[in-house]
This record gives C-alpha cells, structure tokens and sequence, in this order.
C-alpha cells in the first residue's frame, strides 16, 4: 500500500491453464478455464491486527473463484501477503482423467469490475477496482504463478557413476536410477540415449551389441535401435558407425518396465566397444528436451498430458505406431521418455510383438517426459589417453 492503508473487501482467483503461461493478462476473458482435478480454492490473507484468516470457494463454470467479505488488510506503507491454496480432487471422485489435468491458479487482474475485486482506502475510503483503467494500478502477477500437473506418482532420475576407462569389450556407457515416489508405481515404454563418438584422428572407433541392463542382469524384453544403423540389440553384430559420429539409441520395451512405489532400479546401457584408441571419447546422455512440452494429439486423448499412444498410421502424432520398426524409429521432438504412472482405471500396456503394435491396445494414462525432473543429469564420459 502507498499513501494510507488498504481493506480488500473482494477479490477473484482465476484459473488460466489453456492460456500461454507468460502472458501478461493473467485471468483476461476468454482464458479462463474450469478444473476438475479443482475440489476448493483457499486463500489467507491478514486482517488489521496481523491475524491470519482464511476463506474458500469453489471454481465457478467460468473457471474462476469470486471471495467477498473480506478483511483483508494492507497497512500504508507496507506490504501484505495474499496466499492461494488448491484442494486437489482425488482419482476416486474424478476418474483416470484427472491425470496430466493442468491447473494454474492466480489473483485475476483485469477486467475487474465490482463483484471480482474491491479494495476501500482507509483515510480516503476511495473504492479501487483495478478495472484497468489506470494501467498503473494493474497488478501485475502472471510472471510468478506457476502451472501444476495432477499425477499418481512422478518418476525422479539420478545419476549412478560408473566406470569412465574408455577399452575394447563391453563398457557401461551410462548409468541412473529411477525412483517412483510413495504415491504410486511408475512404469515405462522407451527411453532414448544420445551417443557421441570422438577420437583421436583414426575414425575407427565404433560400437555394436547394445544392451540395457537391470542391475547386474541384462534385460531380454527390449529393443535397442540406432537411429543411423537400425537394430543394434546385442547379437547383431552391426556397429553404429564410426567415429567422429553422433547417434540416437532407442531403448523400447516389449513389456512395460515397472518401478515399484517407493523404491529405486538402477539401470545402465553397455556396448561394446570396437577399435578404440588414443584420445578417443564416448559421451552419452539421456535425451532429453521434451520434458518440459505437452505431447498433445496422443489418440482419443482429452488431455494434452497423457493419452493412448498407439495410433494405426500416425507417425507425428502416435509415440507407438502400428508399424515394423515404428517401436523403436526415432519420432523426433517429444518423444524421449514414454512413462506411465498407471492412472488409468485399466491400466495397460500395448501390445507388442517383434517391434509391431496392435492397435486398439494399451490405456490412456500414457505420456512423454512431460513433468520429469531430467535436465540435472549429467551425461557420463568415457575416454583414453
């Protein structure tokens, strides 16, 4: 407050989740949205002697929660803090489609009239509705208010050191574990790996015989599959190309690979290493980048978050598609990491067989790595002198 205090007799929360998260009118007409994964909106706010209160409301059609008969207090000079809170509906009251719902709740800030915002000047009593029409007074908040995603249970990844003595023979190229929070269980379809080779001038180094292990036992329910060279699974014997090259290993799952809730696996990708030599280098990454996107157009999905993800002919659009090699090919943009967390009233996997999916198979609480906290790994070196 600048000049006199302040008593906030209303305010609005809005809840703008189809709209561009920077925009700058946080709340404007024809944003706003209404929530299911939404039960109640609350807010705490200090009264005149520095009490906290608290009110509650529930999201309107429009998607926006209207408080009034507040006393909420802003004394001159000073700052007050408003506090918004979410009670989020559970997969029981709402269904599987709750899962990937996004929300993102904040203080509207335009178009305000008298019955979405009210603040009473305390020696002027001038009556402040932040219509906007003096822009100076219009909050400006939409920068700090975040989006929220409603899962079962999360993922994390972290990174596992290993061995970083680049030698002929089968070498671990990178190491991480996944843990699924106590919520729940987490399962996976595919993960990609980006694969850079270097070396010291004799462009012999390559890689061949690719395998996932689970612990100490390698897995025998997947595919490994280079993006330059096709099927690189161990047994193959087909190298992914010479150095200096850079490569995407698929890994896909015949099986969904499951992560029980509230523990840990621990995985690690080995090849085997052909020629190497002086001042060569291996580095190798989970690929990452489509964490942080909506994966959108997932089949017969309402949700931009999660869907089923097979499609009979749909190679932009479908994660598993109905193809010989489709499985494992490399689809381009957010299509790293296909995770579960097993929302689905009938959670299931789809149908796979020797790279080929059926269609009309598998739930719809599939994704991309939308949500996971990967960016903070680090990509594993293997070199020699």
């Amino acid at each position: 407050a600048q000049k006199e205090a302040w008593n906030v007799k209303k305010l609005t929360i809005a809840n703008d989740s189809v709209a561009d998260a920077t925009a700058d009118d946080f709340g404007q007409a024809g944003q706003l949205a209404l929530s299911a994964a939404v039960a109640k909106v609350m807010i705490k706010y200090p009264d005149v002697n520095g009490v906290i209160k608290s009110a509650e409301s529930s999201l309107s059609g429009l998607g926006d929660a209207k408080f009034a008969g507040l006393d909420f207090y802003v004394p001159a000079g000073e700052d007050a803090y408003l506090e918004v809170y979410v009670n989020v509906n559970t997969k029981a009251m709402v269904g599987e489609t709750i899962s990937g719902q996004k929300f993102r709740l904040g203080l509207q800030n335009t178009n305000n009239d008298i019955t979405s915002f009210e603040a009473i000047g305390q020696s002027s009593s001038f009556n402040e509705n932040f219509d906007d029409a003096d822009p100076t007074t219009k909050v400006n908040n939409s920068a700090a208010v975040k989006s929220f995603v409603v899962r079962n249970s999360v993922p994390t990844f972290a990174n596992v050191s290993a061995s970083t003595s680049l030698a002929n023979g089968e070498k671990t190229l990178m190491s991480f574990s996944v843990t699924a929070d106590s919520a729940g269980s987490v399962s996976f379809g595919r993960l990609v790996f980006n694969v850079v080779l270097s070396d010291g001038g004799a462009s012999t180094l390559d890689l061949q015989n690719f395998r996932l292990y689970k612990g100490s036992s390698p897995m025998t329910t997947v595919n490994v599959w280079s993006n330059g060279a096709g099927d690189v699974l161990f047994g193959t014997n087909n190298p992914i190309g010479t150095a200096p090259n850079t490569d995407s290993i698929i890994v896909s799952f015949d099986q969904e690979e499951t992560v029980s809730a509230g523990t840990s696996n621990t995985y690690h990708l080995k090849a085997e290493v052909l020629n190497s030599a002086s001042n060569d280098g291996i580095n190798t990454s989970l690929a990452i980048g489509d964490e942080v996107v909506e994966l959108g157009g997932l089949t017969l999905n309402t949700n931009p978050n999660t869907g089923r993800v097979y499609a009979a002919a749909d190679a932009t659009n479908g994660i598993f598609t109905a193809a010989a090699t489709d499985f494992s090919q490399l689809l381009g943009a957010n299509r790293n990491i296909i995770w579960s967390d097993k929302s689905a009233d009938a959670h299931t996997y789809p149908t796979v067989a020797a790279g080929v999916v059926t269609t009309v198979t598998g739930s719809y609480d599939w994704t991309n790595g939308y949500l996971l906290s990967v960016t903070d790994l680090t990509a594993h070196n293997l070199s020699r002198n």
